[in-house]
Formats: structure tokens, C-alpha cells, sequence
């Protein structure tokens, strides 16, 4: 039944469940039921933290190779020169620091599932490499000579439109309809309502027990919830409530816990909560260059790292930490420019 599929959906805690309560999730559902047995490649669409990693789980749980390995691997992790050593594996001294023969992920996964979560953070070379894989089934390690067949079904999820990278020419298009025989698209947060409230509760309900806390929200706190966009979707909340329940002392969790939520767009459009910098005597590129930071700051508060931030700006992570360097850099200087003047005003 729908609810006993529900019951094996965790999340990054094992123990964890997640029940999906909207007709979006219904949907879902059903279509892992029909998919559950075939054998075909599936792609996952969907905003970062909607829970395509647990769609994937729960794909390889309910099919007939639930015996076998369900092996993740974040492709979006892993510097590029590296990536054939990942996936394929390497036989010892075939590069520098390959001191032991490793299997990679393929292998690991072989009779299993293998799930490439952010397939599009794959470079086109190796685009190539995988595309050959799915075709011959066959793998050959890095310094191997000889080849290896592997049995694997891949589950590839993307946060990225595919086919609007295949346009730009930074997708393979024989690669993206290889990848998608069947497609999920799994909603963000935000266009399932019905699901906060219980995620909320199932997550201090769980996380209350791992911290031996007694913890609960307010009706007040729920509204706060309820209301809010959640551009993380499930993983901000996850976090959000991991984080309430650590720092709770007193039990409930009232609105005033969530002070640090932000209001929903629609509200920030009406004017409120929102911030202009200095224009008089300014150029426009000045203008935009404090924008850019409230932007990146605000960024950093809500998501905790460059590495999500990048995604959801889509912008280059080396381009962004350049940036932060750059504000962090002018923040020292005009830090120091202070203290000169303040120390000239003594003498």
C-alpha cells in the first residue's frame, strides 16, 4: 500500500521516516510502484532538498535488487580529476597516490542500484565515458587493461534543467535520453503544504529522542511554519528543527524561535523588510556591487555554505568564494581605515 511505501522513506538520519501526505507525493508513489521492478535508468528532477535522494532509496528498497547495494555518490563533491577514479576504480600505481587497487562506485553497485545525485556537475569527457558504460555495460578501471561487465541500474537526479543544458551544449543529448527512459519530478516544499506540518513533527518528535529532550511546537510557531517559503525545502527544515531542538531548553518552541525565518516573497513584495543601499553620489556600479553582498550574506545565513549557495545562485563556486574573499578583504580594510581614524582623533 501507499502508506507502507511511505514508512521506508529516510532521510540523512537512517531512522528517520518521512511521510508524504500531498496528492504531489501520491503521485509519486504510484509511479515507484509501477517503476519498482523495471530495470530501466530513471531520472530525478528537482530543487536541492525536495528529497530525490530518498525517492532513489526508496526506488532501490522496493525493487527486486533490494538485496543488493544502493550506492550513492555526489557528483557535485568531487573535483574533476578525480572523477574516473570514483566511478570506475584504479589499479594501484596508476597514478600518484594510488598506492592500493580500489573498485569505484560502479563495481561497489554491481547487482544494485547506483545513484548519481547532481549528474549534471558531470564534465563532458566524462559524459562520454558514462554514456559507453550504459551501452556495453562494461567497466575498466584506471591502469586496468581489461574490462569488467557490471550489472547497475542508475537512478540520476539533477537539480539542473538537462534540457535546456543539452541546448547550451553542456549535456550530451545521447546521455540525457539514456538517463531519463523514466522521469520523476519531485516538487519543492513549498507547492506541498500538507507535508510541513508532519515533517515538522516527525523531525522534533525524532530529534527529541536522539537529544533526550522533550520538545513540541506552539500553535503560533506552526502558523510561522506553515507560511514559510522554504527555499531549502525539506533539508532547511530538517536542519531548522534539528537546531531548535539541540539549543530548546524549556520544551516548547514558540514563534519566538523562529525569528529568523524569513517572510514569504509575496509578503517581502509589498515593500516590507526591504533594503535599498546609499545612492547619492554613488555610480551604479557601486550601487550593485552592496546589493551583491546584502545578497551573498543573506545567501550564506540561510543556506551555511558556499557549496549551496553556488547551486542556488547558479554561480561558480570558485567565482563565489572570490567574492566572499573580496568582501571579507574590504571589510579588514575599512575596519582598519576606522581604527586609523579614530587613533588620529586622540593625539
Amino acid at each position: 500500500t501507499l502508506k507502507e511505501q511511505k514508512s521506508v522513506l529516510t532521510t540523512t538520519e537512517p531512522e528517520l521516516e518521512v511521510i508524504g501526505e500531498s496528492p504531489a507525493m501520491e503521485k509519486i508513489f504510484k509511479t515507484v510502484e509501477k517503476l519498482k521492478n523495471a530495470d530501466a535508468n530513471i531520472l530525478l528532477q528537482g530543487e536541492n532538498g525536495t528529497g530525490k535522494d530518498l525517492i532513489a532509496y526508496t526506488l532501490h528498497k522496493q525493487s527486486s535488487r533490494n538485496q543488493e547495494a544502493f550506492v550513492p555518490i555526489d557528483l557535485g563533491s568531487i573535483p574533476h580529476n578525480l572523477f574516473e577514479s570514483e566511478l570506475f576504480g584504479h589499479e594501484r600505481g596508476a597514478f600518484t597516490g594510488a598506492n592500493a587497487t580500489r573498485k569505484g562506485r560502479f563495481e561497489l553497485a554491481n547487482g544494485g542500484t547506483l545513484f548519481l545525485d547532481e549528474v549534471g556537475e558531470l564534465p563532458l569527457p566524462m559524459q562520454s565515458r558514462l554514456l559507453r558504460l550504459i551501452q556495453d555495460k562494461e567497466i575498466q578501471r584506471v591502469g586496468a587493461t581489461a574490462s569488467k561487465a557490471v550489472d547497475v541500474r542508475i537512478v540520476a537526479a539533477s537539480n539542473k534543467d538537462l534540457e535546456r543544458e543539452v541546448d547550451r551544449g553542456l549535456f550530451r543529448a545521447d546521455l540525457y535520453y539514456r538517463l531519463k527512459v523514466a522521469v520523476i519530478t519531485v516538487p519543492p516544499l513549498r507547492e506541498r503544504k500538507a507535508e510541513i506540518l508532519p515533517l515538522a513533527q516527525g523531525f522534533v518528535a525524532y530529534y527529541s529522542r536522539k537529544y533526550r529532550k522533550n520538545a513540541w511546537f506552539s500553535e503560533s510557531a506552526e502558523k510561522i511554519l506553515q507560511e514559510h517559503h522554504w527555499p531549502g525545502n525539506v533539508r532547511e527544515l530538517e536542519n531548522l528543527v534539528q537546531g531548535l531542538v539541540v539549543i530548546c531548553k524549556r520544551g516548547v518552541i514558540d514563534a519566538a524561535d523562529l525569528a529568523g525565518i524569513s517572510p514569504e516573497p509575496d509578503q517581502m513584495a509589498t515593500g516590507e523588510n526591504l533594503w535599498y543601499p546609499k545612492m547619492e553620489g554613488r555610480s551604479l556600479k557601486s550601487i550593485m556591487r552592496d546589493v551583491e553582498n546584502a545578497v551573498i550574506e543573506q545567501g550564506l545565513k540561510r543556506y551555511g555554505s558556499l557549496r549551496e549557495l553556488s547551486r542556488h545562485l547558479q554561480l561558480d563556486r570558485s567565482t563565489l568564494f572570490r567574492k566572499v574573499k573580496g568582501m571579507e578583504a574590504a571589510r579588514q580594510d575599512d575596519g582598519l581605515s576606522r581604527k586609523n581614524c579614530h587613533n588620529g582623533g586622540e593625539h
